[in-house]
């Protein structure tokens, strides 16, 4: 069910703490420069010494003067000529080179032992040198002979479209243009965080040997530099159009990293998370700098030139759901101003409504908004027009006296409407009336169906609103399930059912794109040969491999791995992390049930280790 004023939210990637985007990201290429020494020396001249003994005619004159002459002239020469080529060895011990060198080393023992010794003896973790792992792949069908660090990979052949076989097929092409380095964005295990990673490859008897380090956090500037410049290519070979088809889709985004295309008179051409931003002018955008003071953002980054610059401001994290600090690049080709950022994502940064009650987290949020409204109303105005205000899921939409939007940072084109004319078109039901009806006096609190700002689908919204000087002020919550665990077995099994009843065809055309999602949760679908048949929320991945997918559950082994041991009749659930940027807040329940071949899943989250054991039954 949808408002009758929904119609620009398909998927307009307000997203929340727990938005599903591309698992990789994906970083810069870096020059590594190899210095040869240069061999060559004097060595022709000692030759012509003879020259002398051919002239014996000058045998008493010429011999007593040119033989001390010549022997401590051509002596002390030589010597030092030799001295300081050998001497200086270029740059022995940078990460670039030891990557290469332990690269190097497995092709030798490859070469010496032969094909099963090298693959398993780089199998063995205890070959694993520090951040260092051999990885071995067939560069046509990505299929994986050694992989030390996830062990059930091996063997398995990749889709150029799932994350990991991504990353192998842009470390193929790389290889095809005679670097062989690659820079991608992987979570390091070590520091549970995302980080960027450079990669080395080389093609030896038919095979792509591999291994890389990870970088300084300082690189991700590079890394955003290379996003964009990957982004320019991509529009110079294939033209506008398509650029802006590929960078609307998720299927561009690589971890947090996302364009944002401009065209000439400033007008959003293409953005991937802020469906509504499209066709607005981004000198029309604010938020906060660094300090928490207004900025005008939109304004600084419309001043690209074709030198670039960067602009730092605080912006919605995608990928954590959280404000944070962003950094962005945005450089003038052709006219259009090309753009992309990295956040800062603090570690320990709070998550206030993460156990707060939702109604009373609501409440607050939007008594916060009156007094800052108290404050400075100009400075509040612009404020919560941006997603600068989000917390979580929260954002603030206001009316003017007259029930006129002022305020929507979800639905922007909602400004200028009246609130009391928003109803849901399936039952009628005035909501926008219901919310008017506050008060100074008394706030309302309403339910009723609204975009999820993770799906854009609708789902049941629970929104408390209340008057300030005839001005009102509301924002909501979507309630999560009673038992959440219960909720997304029935979800499996109705999808179960309708497979039954009507067929493989029928269940994707029903829950593919997202459909039936009921606000939050969505379907897995993964067929016999363990590929994506339906991911309702990214459709970018159907036909990528489920094994692919780089998080591990809690115990460290790869989730698409361990979901896949699920025997026909059975289910279980299988926890991971989630979100990996920085604080392990956030836990990913995935309940997984095998049918007729098929794998049939869901999700939600929260922030426990493991899904409640059911009550036991009074009987």
């Amino acid at each position: 069910m949808r408002t009758e004023q929904e119609g620009e939210t398909d998927r307009n990637g307000l997203v929340p703490r727990w938005i599903f985007s591309g698992i990789l990201s994906s970083l810069v290429v870096l020059a590594f420069a190899i210095f040869a020494a240069a061999c060559g020396d004097d060595a022709p001249a000692p030759t012509p010494v003879p020259g002398p003994l051919a002239t014996p005619t000058a045998t008493p004159t010429v011999a007593p003067t040119a033989t001390p002459t010549a022997a401590p002239t051509a002596t002390p020469t030589v010597a030092p000529a030799a001295t300081p080529t050998a001497a200086p060895e270029p740059e022995p011990v940078n990460d670039d080179a030891l990557t290469r060198a332990y690269v190097e080393k497995a092709i030798a023992y490859y070469d010496e032992h032969g094909r099963e010794a090298m693959f398993e003896y780089y199998n063995d973790p205890a070959n694993v040198e520090g951040e260092r792992a051999m990885l071995v792949y067939e560069p046509d069908t990505l299929t994986v002979w050694v992989n030390p660090v996830f062990l059930d990979l091996v063997g398995s052949s990749f889709s150029p479209t799932s994350d990991f076989g991504g990353m192998l097929a842009r470390l193929n092409q790389s290889i095809a243009e005679g670097d062989g380095w690659i820079e991608h964005q992987v979570l390091n295990w070590d520091t549970q965080r995302s980080e960027p990673k450079r990669s080395w490859g080389v093609t030896h008897d038919g095979l792509v040997f591999s291994s890389g380090h990870f970088t300084l956090r300082e690189n991700i500037a590079d890394a955003t530099k290379n996003y964009i410049e990957r982004a320019i290519r991509y529009h110079d070979t294939n033209g506008l159009e398509a650029t802006i088809d590929y960078y609307n889709s998720r299927d561009s985004l690589e971890n947090f990293f996302y364009l944002f295309l401009i065209d000439e008179n400033d007008i959003y051409l293409a953005h991937p998370i802020r469906a509504d931003l499209r066709g607005t002018d981004i000198k029309d955008v604010v938020g906060t700098d660094f300090e928490g003071n207004y900025y005008e953002l939109g304004k600084d980054i419309a001043r690209a030139t074709e030198e670039g610059h960067w602009v730092e401001y605080m912006w919605f994290n995608p990928v954590s759901g959280l404000e944070e600090p962003k950094t962005t690049w945005a450089i003038r080709h052709k006219g259009l101003i090309f753009a992309s950022g990295y956040y800062d994502s603090p570690s320990d940064q709070e998550r206030p409504w993460m156990g707060a009650d939702p109604h009373e987290f609501t409440v607050g949020y939007v008594n916060r908004a009156i007094e800052y409204y108290k404050r400075d109303p100009e400075a509040m105005l612009d404020y919560y027009n941006s997603v600068a205000s989000y917390e979580g899921e929260w954002y603030l939409f206001v009316t003017g006296e007259d029930d006129i939007y002022i305020i929507h940072p979800l639905l922007p084109h909602l400004i200028g409407t009246d609130i009391k004319d928003v109803k849901d078109p399936d039952t009628g039901y005035e909501l926008g009336k219901a919310l008017a009806a506050a008060t100074d006096q008394e706030g309302v609190t309403v339910e009723y169906y609204w975009p999820h700002p993770a799906t854009g689908y609708p789902a049941k919204k629970v929104s408390y609103a209340v008057r300030h000087n005839g001005l009102l002020f509301a924002s909501g919550y979507y309630p999560a399930p009673a038992d959440q665990p219960a909720f997304a077995q029935n979800f499996v099994q109705e999808a179960i059912d309708m497979y039954d009843s009507e067929g493989l065809d029928a269940l994707i055309d029903a829950y593919g794109e997202g459909q039936n999602s009921d606000g939050l949760w969505f379907l897995y679908l993964v067929d016999e040969n363990d590929l994506f048949r339906v991911m309702g929320f990214a459709p970018g991945l159907v036909g990528s491999d489920f094994k692919g997918l780089f998080f591990r559950d809690l115990d460290g082994n790869p989730v698409g791995i361990e979901a896949l041991k699920t025997k026909e009749g059975e289910g279980r659930w299988v926890n991971f992390p989630w979100p990996v940027t920085g604080a392990q807040n956030f836990i990913a329940h995935l309940w997984v049930q095998r049918h007729n071949g098929l794998l049939f899943g869901t999700a939600y989250f929260d922030t426990l280790l493991s899904v409640p054991a059911a009550e036991p039954d009074d009987d």
